[in-house]
C-alpha cells in the first residue's frame, strides 16, 4: 500500500492516475485563489504542481500522458528539488525511447533532438556561441528552412563532443544521481508505479473500447436518424418541386387563355370600329342625297307663305 505525500492529500486526495488532466486542475484550483486567500501552502503547492506540469508536458511526456506517483514524492521537498541530476534523468529517459520504440512512437524531451542536431552539424550557424542554456544558440526556423533546400542525405555532420562549458559546469553544479537514478527504493517504487499505471491503463483501455463501441454505435443510429431525414427531406423537396412545376404549368395555360381572349376583344373591338366608320360613312353620304330635297321644300313652304301674306293685304 503507497503512502501519500501530504502534498498528494492536499491537491490529488482522490486521483487514481496522476494524468496531465489532474495535474492541471489542480494548477486551474490553485490559481483560482485570491491573493489574500493564499498561503504559504498555497505557493509552495502551486510550485510543486509547475514542476509536474514541466514533467508531464515538456521533459517526461508519454503515450498516456500521465506521471507515475513517485515523482510526488520528489517535489515533496522544495529544498531537495534543485538537487536531483534531473538533466540525466531526462536524457535517459528520451534515450531508452529512442532505443526500444519506432520512429513514430519516441516519447520523452523529443524537442531537444533539432537542437542536437544542430550542435552536431554545420548546416546553420549559431546565433551567438556560449549562450545558456544551449538552445538559445540556434534559430530552429532557420534550420527548417536550410532542411527543406537540401537533401538530408548531403549533410555533412562533424563529430561534436558536448562536454560541458565552465559556465554550464558553474551553473548546474554538483547533482545527485542517486535519489533520481540510482536510489534502488526509487527505482523499485518507480517499476511499482509503472506497472500499476500499465495494469489500469489496460483495465482503462478496455473500459474505453467499451465505451468506444457504445459511442459508434450510437454514432452509427445518429447517423442513420440523418440519412432518414435527409432522404425525408429529399422527398419533400421533390413533392415540391412537383406541385411547383404543376402551379407553373397552371399559370402558364391560364396566361395563354387570357392572352387569347386579349387578342379575341382586341378584335372586336376592330370590328366595332370598322361598323362605326361605315355608318358614319352612310349617314353622311345620306345626309348630302337628301339636302337638296329639303331645301326645295324649304322654298316652297317660304313660297307659300308669301302667296298667303299677299292674299290677307
Amino acid at each position: 500500500m503507497r503512502n501519500k505525500t501530504a502534498f498528494e492529500t492536499r491537491c490529488f486526495p482522490k486521483v487514481e492516475r496522476l494524468t496531465k488532466r489532474e495535474i492541471n486542475n489542480a494548477f486551474t484550483r490553485l490559481n483560482n485563489i485570491e491573493s489574500k486567500n493564499l498561503s504559504d501552502i498555497n505557493v509552495q503547492d502551486m510550485c510543486r504542481v509547475l514542476v509536474l506540469k514541466l514533467l508531464v508536458s515538456l521533459f517526461l511526456p508519454n503515450n498516456g500522458s500521465n506521471l507515475p506517483f513517485a515523482y510526488l514524492e520528489y517535489v515533496e521537498d522544495l529544498e531537495s528539488i534543485a538537487e536531483y541530476n534531473w538533466a540525466a534523468h531526462i536524457f535517459d529517459f528520451l534515450k531508452k525511447s529512442l532505443d526500444e520504440k519506432e520512429a513514430s512512437e519516441v516519447i520523452g524531451c523529443v524537442m531537444t533532438i533539432p537542437y542536437w542536431f544542430c550542435e552536431h552539424t554545420k548546416i546553420i550557424e549559431p546565433i551567438e556561441e556560449g549562450r545558456m542554456p544551449r538552445c538559445a544558440k540556434w534559430n530552429l526556423q532557420l534550420l527548417e528552412a536550410e532542411l527543406r533546400k537540401k537533401p538530408f542525405i548531403d549533410t555533412s555532420f562533424s563529430v561534436v563532443y558536448l562536454e560541458p562549458t565552465e559556465k554550464e559546469i558553474e551553473l548546474l553544479g554538483d547533482k545527485r544521481d542517486v535519489e533520481l537514478l540510482g536510489d534502488q527504493r526509487a527505482m523499485k517504487l518507480l517499476a511499482e508505479e509503472e506497472e500499476e499505471t500499465n495494469v489500469k491503463e489496460a483495465a482503462f483501455s478496455v473500459e474505453n473500447e467499451d465505451d468506444n463501441e457504445k459511442e459508434i454505435s450510437e454514432l452509427e443510429c445518429e447517423k442513420q436518424k440523418l440519412k432518414d431525414q435527409l432522404q425525408k427531406a429529399e422527398e419533400e423537396i421533390e413533392r415540391q418541386q412537383v406541385e411547383y412545376m404543376g402551379i407553373i404549368g397552371a399559370l402558364n395555360k391560364q396566361n395563354a387563355q387570357l392572352e387569347q381572349r386579349v387578342k379575341d376583344l382586341e378584335d372586336q373591338l376592330t370590328k366595332v370600329a370598322e361598323k362605326g366608320e361605315k355608318t358614319d360613312k352612310e349617314l353622311s353620304l345620306e345626309v348630302l342625297e337628301t339636302r337638296p330635297t329639303k331645301r326645295k321644300q324649304i322654298e316652297k313652304v317660304e313660297e307659300e307663305g308669301r302667296k298667303e301674306k299677299k292674299k290677307r293685304k
